[in-house]
């Protein structure tokens, strides 16, 4: 296959992931314009005066989203209820004529709550697809926009397309002459697409990076991949300071060189090392690396969003937020997770798990090793016997980074010793 016909099939297969992405959100619209409808027809069917009147008041609550639809009727059913009750006070008789309507409406209020809850729930996961699509058809625009560019400046040939610092001569022909349109190589297109991916998203880790091209990390090519991109002085590597037995992390990032052929190649700037961004947010290189590792084992465990640098999550009561250390969709539900390196007696570290509990009743985990698993194991039971209201109904769920085990992502799965 010649280059341009590679080009051309990798836009192909872009348009079409486009196309795909488009079609979810047309049906995330189309279910929402659903929950409306049923909305609106529980609204006139059963409060038709109620709602008549806040129409002529409210003309714009046609526009009204579920969560307000479904407000306004709670609220006014529950209105309407009240004062069924004061009319059954003025007499048996009309105690006894209004009785079925309030046991009716009674089951309307429990049956709209309960369907509140589904509508809610299901929006919420409608949201949350759409979301993740969003972010795929942001990726594929961008990879889309390098393939137009690529395939634009090997139509123009060397002459007129983008210059690529450190690049090997193109080959000759048998009477020394350089073959017209030629631009870039298969292996030297596998370098510009691994450049793309680093300075696109800011990816550290040099196994994330490979993942994201779609190569294993360990394979004979991937290794030969990275040292052409460090033959040509675009990135360098170091060795990251990790608790988690084995081969060290490689943490990757551009040079000098390499934002210079970037911004070359793709006329913009290349973003923030994510390694950079999480050291502010941690103490340290070992719990930047541990998060780093926890994402790739996530994803590797088939999580469908991994979120490295979630907002503070609100307590209640006016309470400083939780800083969770990663937000993660892992089999369809959004979990919240903790990666850990020490353990601590201290009320500060008791008063951590209380908010933590306070934000979901199913604790997650990522631990470099098995000693650390056994300090937080013992620590969050020490936690749990002097707050036994506040551990009630907690599962504990860890990761062991250094365990060769391989049937299950979590290691350690069982609820609190103060919850037996």
């Amino acid at each position: 296959m010649s280059q341009e016909d590679f080009l051309r099939a990798q836009l192909a297969q872009a348009e079409a992931a486009l196309e795909a992405t488009k079609r979810v959100k047309e049906m995330a619209e189309y279910h929402y314009r659903q929950i409306l409808d049923a909305l609106r027809q529980i609204a006139t069917g059963l409060l038709t005066e109620e709602w008549n009147k806040m129409i002529r008041d409210h003309p714009d609550a046609y526009q009204w989203p579920p969560d307000r639809l479904v407000a306004w009727i709670l609220r006014t059913g529950q209105e309407k209820l009240n004062r069924l009750r004061i009319m059954a006070g003025s007499g048996p008789q009309i105690l006894e004529r209004q009785e079925e309507e309030i046991q009716q409406l009674r089951q309307e209020n429990r049956r709209l709550t309960d369907e509140k809850e589904a509508l809610t729930e299901q929006l919420q996961q409608v949201q949350l697809r759409l979301a993740i699509r969003e972010q795929e058809l942001q990726q594929l625009q961008t990879e889309n926009e390098m393939l137009h560019r690529l395939m634009r400046g090997q139509a123009r040939g060397t002459a007129s397309g983008p210059e690529i610092p450190a690049a090997p001569a193109p080959p000759e022909t048998a009477d020394g002459e350089k073959p017209a349109g030629w631009l870039l190589t298969d292996v030297e297109f596998a370098v510009v697409e691994a450049l793309g991916i680093i300075g696109s998203t800011g990816l550290s880790l040099r196994e994330s990076v490979a993942r994201a091209l779609g190569r294993s990390p360990r394979s004979g090519a991937t290794g030969e991949l990275f040292q052409s991109l460090k033959d040509r002085g675009w990135i360098a590597e170091d060795l990251a300071a990790s608790e988690v037995i084995g081969r060290p992390p490689r943490i990757i990032r551009l040079t000098g060189e390499g934002k210079a052929a970037y911004r070359a190649l793709f006329g913009t700037e290349p973003v923030e090392p994510e390694v950079d961004r999480l050291l502010r947010r941690h103490k340290s290189q070992e719990q930047v690396v541990l998060a780093l590792q926890a994402r790739q084992a996530l994803e590797e465990a088939g999580a469908e969003m991994v979120d490295l640098f979630p907002e503070p999550i609100p307590l209640p009561g006016h309470r400083r937020p939780f800083e969770v250390d990663l937000v993660a969709v892992l089999d369809g539900h959004k979990i919240f997770v903790e990666c850990e390196r020490a353990t601590s007696k201290g009320e500060q570290r008791l008063d951590k798990w209380s908010a933590y509990a306070q934000v979901t009743k199913d604790f997650y985990f990522f631990v470099p090793n098995r000693e650390v698993l056994n300090r937080l194991v013992n620590e969050l039971d020490l936690w749990a016997s002097r707050r036994l209201q506040d551990a009630a109904g907690v599962t504990l769920r860890i990761c062991q980074l250094s365990s060769t085990r391989k049937d299950s992502l979590w290691h350690y799965e069982q609820p609190l010793r103060g919850n037996w």
